[in-house]
């Protein structure tokens, strides 16, 4: 009784053939076209305006932020990072601004050194990302090529059936719509 194959040891070896890769073509085409070239959103899709204005209050201290009006919703829990109360703030080493800062409370007065600082930490949280140039949405965790037979990775896949990325191609649809209406 023979348990294993018998294998000539002296005979070259049969490569197995894998499917040919392909490189993922991401999310584009009539349903993504209008979303791409009118929406803002760069690197950072999917992360919430909540979030984004808490990583603010929580990187900038120094900039004594007014405090969000409500707590984190449910699901977003795990999302959390420690709390910095900065209202009497008792540390004066939290409230010196920094060099590369400003005290502005407006984004887009901040200086290059906060926004970046703001944007590679919110990184960690962005589902997907738009390539204007190349015209294509595509997932933060895009694998860059697929065996999928239309050429669209597991991880765009996944994004096109993100509920807040369907959301705000629906809201972009919609304000092109009542534009093109006179509304």
């Amino acid at each position: 009784m023979q348990f294993w194959p018998q294998v000539d040891p002296t005979a070259p070896k049969q490569l197995k053939k894998s499917p040919s890769r392909k490189i993922c073509k991401h999310l584009s085409g009539p349903g993504y076209d209008e979303y791409v070239h009118l929406i803002q959103t760069r690197t950072l899709g999917g992360v919430s305006p909540e979030l984004r204005a808490r990583a603010s209050c929580q990187l900038f201290p120094y900039k004594q932020l007014p405090p969000l009006e409500k707590e984190p919703k449910a699901k977003s829990l795990a999302l959390v990072f420690i709390e910095i109360v900065t209202k009497n703030v008792t540390n004066p080493k939290m409230l010196l601004i920094p060099k590369s800062g400003n005290g502005n409370h407006n984004e887009w007065q901040w200086t290059k050194a906060e926004k970046r600082k703001l944007d590679e930490f919110l990184l960690g949280w962005a589902r997907w990302e738009v390539d204007y140039m190349n015209g294509f949405v595509k997932s933060a965790q895009c694998e860059g090529t697929t065996d999928n037979a239309n050429a669209i990775c597991d991880a765009c896949t996944s994004i096109s059936k993100d509920e807040s990325l369907k959301r705000y191609i629906r809201r972009v649809s919609e304000l092109t719509a009542s534009f093109d209406h006179g509304y």
